[in-house]
């Protein structure tokens, strides 16, 4: 269990009330991203999680191979590290995008609360990497490398 800030927002195209999920401000290296199509919560702690970990030394690697010049490294990471997570209920984890509506999907809330912030306790799925453990470190970077390309 997890404790966490609650902040209800109505969604701007459907008035549908949206629970957003936060970690305290002093969780450093701890992360909540979205998986479900951006409408549920997973937990990270990158600064405890050797995939994490590893995957930024592989992405570096790969950037100072190709020399790629005017990149980001943690915003490459932020947006290609989902390929070394395990998917959760059938859907991937995102890093990157923006929490959708739960009715609509709609990306737009009103910037005022629909109700007071509040802390409750959850349990939240933690991100893991079976999958990704089992490649060689080559195929990780290969992986890694085609989804620069893309980037």
């Amino acid at each position: 269990m997890k404790k966490i800030r609650r902040e209800i927002v109505k969604c701007i195209t459907c008035e549908t009330r949206n629970a957003f999920l936060y970690l305290d401000d002093f969780a450093y290296g701890e992360r909540l991203v979205l998986y479900s199509y951006g409408k549920k919560y997973a937990y990270i702690n990158m600064l405890e999680d050797e995939a994490y970990t590893e995957f930024v030394d592989l992405t570096k690697n790969v950037i100072e191979s190709e020399k790629l010049v005017n990149t980001d490294l943690y915003d490459i990471v932020d947006s290609i590290f989902y390929i070394a997570c395990d998917e959760i209920d059938g859907t991937p984890v995102i890093f990157n995008g923006k929490r959708k509506c739960d009715l609509c999907g709609e990306h737009s809330f009103e910037k005022v609360l629909a109700e007071p912030e509040s802390i409750i306790e959850v349990d939240l799925p933690e991100i893991t990497h079976k999958k990704w453990m089992k490649y060689s470190n080559e195929e990780k970077e290969a992986k890694i490398r085609e989804l620069i390309k893309k980037y």
